[in-house]
């Protein structure tokens, strides 16, 4: 139960005048651990981690450019993950992730015919390292990857 009592306003050390302030004073207070919604946020928090850190075996493709790495080096919270490329690698779902948002884009210019002066910008985007899933034993994972690829990026 909280109460509240009020400090009488008065004269500083400096000679200035305090206004009065009024002051709560608190019986108990509630444990952040008691509270129900955060146990509720922790327990899925908890699930998220263990769904992340669940090993998946993906193929990174072949690259037909003479001058590609043979292999990507992912990277999630400061530790590094690399892939080569045309072999089966385990890898935690998180870097897996971070693989699925890999997209690059370009941009071509095209003159608008109705004002030579406009131009439009078209996109185009897909997959900057293309990988295909070997094994997910979770029944979501795929879904879960399908949902990722689909985000606009």
């Amino acid at each position: 139960m909280a109460s509240t009592r009020t400090l009488l306003e008065g004269k500083t050390q400096s000679g200035l005048t305090a206004p009065a302030v009024d002051v709560v004073e608190v019986d108990r207070v509630e444990p952040v651990s008691a509270n129900e919604d955060i146990k509720e946020l922790a327990r899925r928090e908890d699930a998220v981690k263990k769904f992340m850190d669940e090993i998946v075996i993906v193929r990174l493709h072949k690259s037909t450019d003479k001058n590609a790495a043979p292999h990507v080096i992912l990277s999630v919270n400061g530790m590094t993950q690399p892939v080569f490329r045309g072999q089966p690698t385990p890898l935690k779902r998180k870097y897996v992730e971070v693989l699925a948002r890999m997209v690059e884009s370009t941009y071509e210019q095209k003159s608008d015919e109705r004002d030579l002066e406009r131009y439009q910008m078209l996109e185009t985007s897909a997959q900057a390292y293309p990988f295909e899933v070997i094994r997910d034993d979770n029944p979501i994972g795929r879904e879960w990857l399908d949902h990722i690829l689909a985000e606009k990026s």
